[in-house]
């Protein structure tokens, strides 16, 4: 007996490493006033999450932060044979101004909503070939803004978060 992952072309990659190479090869900077952020994510900086590091303002930071089985009873179809497991992802947005932040967002779920995984297109990896990716909670992503400290009284660096949920399947055969 076997254990696969349905979609999966090749060997798997970290889902923050996935959503890593979708952003930056499909950002738009047209659509954000000719700025393309720097983007980071947390497998290629295995030492620590990728994080806000104050080096400057516009940047991206992504993180796997869990994988999880999922205990609904309708995403086990087919008994045993198959489980379904997610992935979370958190997208850290920082921006020069509030302005830019949105734009920054904006970008984010217009390349999720294009790129999102179904039955015709796969999310692909960094070499371009399919992840198991089988499909996300949702082909946008909510942002909560993030305050700053407390003992800061300028926000110069806005920020927000948001988290992507990956769905995706284990087969045995």
């Amino acid at each position: 007996m076997t254990v696969s992952f349905i979609h999966l072309s090749g060997t798997r990659e970290n889902f923050d490493k996935v959503i890593d190479y979708n952003i930056t090869t499909f950002w738009n900077s047209a659509n954000t006033s000719s700025i393309t952020p720097d983007i980071e994510n947390g497998t290629d900086d295995p030492d620590y999450l990728a994080r806000q590091d104050n080096t400057g303002p516009n940047k991206i930071f992504l993180n796997l932060i869990s994988r999880e089985r999922s205990d609904a009873e309708r995403d086990d179809p087919n008994g045993d044979g198959n489980h379904v497991w997610k992935a979370i992802v958190s997208i850290d947005v920082y921006a020069e101004t509030l302005a830019i932040l949105g734009l920054f967002e904006d970008e984010i779920n217009r390349i999720l909503w294009e790129k999102a995984p179904n039955n015709s297109v796969r999310l692909v990896k960094s070499d371009a070939s399919a992840s198991e990716a089988h499909h996300f909670e949702s082909s946008e992503i909510e942002f909560q803004r993030i305050e700053p400290q407390e003992n800061l009284e300028v926000d110069d660096n806005p920020n927000s978060q948001g988290f992507l949920i990956i769905f995706y399947y284990k087969a045995k055969t």
